[in-house]
Parts: structure tokens; sequence; C-alpha cells
């Protein structure tokens, strides 16, 4: 199954990189795949219960910051997907995950567009009123690249055993 939600992954990230949208039947086909996959395939798959609670877990958050004007709605269904193939407590990793990987492409954006400067006119500017045009638009990039990495980078760590943290620390020993 995780082959399947990579693949789902990687196609969304492909329409969002090419056409800027996460289309709706990629995501809607995809969230029932993980609840069926996941309900019907015992003992393999996690159960109807882990499954929903995934599905929650990858789209509550994702939907605040939705509601916020941070995300778009592909983004969300994507991650509710994602968390529907893979249980409550892999998804809340991959939100992690790709929250640091978008906060990543982010800065790099910054960075590479506006220089150290920009970033840190960007910082001494943060008391701006919530209503007024932040300059970011111009940065939006395909969040559901962020996801596709975090996704990975969590069942790297699911099927290894250990996090990639754990990894990092052994090679300083």
């Amino acid at each position: 199954m995780d082959g399947l939600l990579l693949a789902i992954l990687i196609a969304a990230t492909w329409t969002d990189v090419t056409k800027g949208k996460v289309y709706n039947a990629l995501t809607y086909s995809a969230v029932i795949a993980g609840l069926v996959l996941n309900g019907f395939l015992r003992p393999a798959g996690l159960g109807w219960n882990a499954a929903l609670l995934g599905l929650a877990m990858g789209f509550v958050p994702m939907f605040l910051i939705y509601l916020g004007g941070g995300l778009g709605g592909g983004d969300v269904k994507l991650m509710a997907a994602t968390g529907a193939f893979i249980g409550p407590t892999p998804a809340l990793y991959t939100l992690l995950y790709s929250c640091l990987v978008g906060a990543g492409l982010c800065l790099f954006l910054i960075l590479w567009r506006e220089g150290g400067a920009g970033v840190a006119a960007r910082w001494m500017d943060r008391k701006r009123p919530a209503a007024e045009d932040d300059g970011f638009e111009a940065y939006r990039f395909p969040f559901a690249l962020a996801i596709l990495v975090g996704a990975t980078w969590t069942l790297v760590e699911v099927h290894s055993g250990a996090t990639l943290w754990e990894w990092g620390a052994t090679l300083w020993d």
C-alpha cells in the first residue's frame, strides 16, 4: 500500500508543479482507496478505525491552515488521503515533516529571490496588520511536494524502525 500512496503523491506533486492544482479526482479516489484497502485487507491493513483516525489527523490541522489562507484545498485533501493510508501517528509525523519541508522551501525561495536582506526585512515587518498584503503571494509553491517528502520521510522511519534524527546522531558517534 505504501507504493500506491507514493504513486498518488508523485502524481499529485506533478500536477501541482505543472498546473498549480491537486485535482479532486485524485484526492477523493485516494481517500476512498486508503479507507477501503485498510478496512478490507486484513491483517495487512490498519483497520477502519485507524484509517478514519489517520484521515482526521491529516485533514483537521491542514483544514485550519486552509481557513487562514495558508494552503489550497487540494493540499488539505491530499494530506487527508495520506492519513487514510498510513494511520494516525504516521499522519501526524508526515504533517510535521511536511511543514518543516514547506518552511524550508519558503525560506529558500525568499533567499533565492531577495537574499538575506529580504529575510531580515520580512522579519522586521512582522507586526503588519493581517488584512494587509503580506507579499507572499509571489512565493506560492506546490505544497504537494512537501507532503511527498514528508510522507517519504515518515515511511522510511516506519519501515526502518529508526528516525532520521537517530540516523543523523549515529553519524557523529
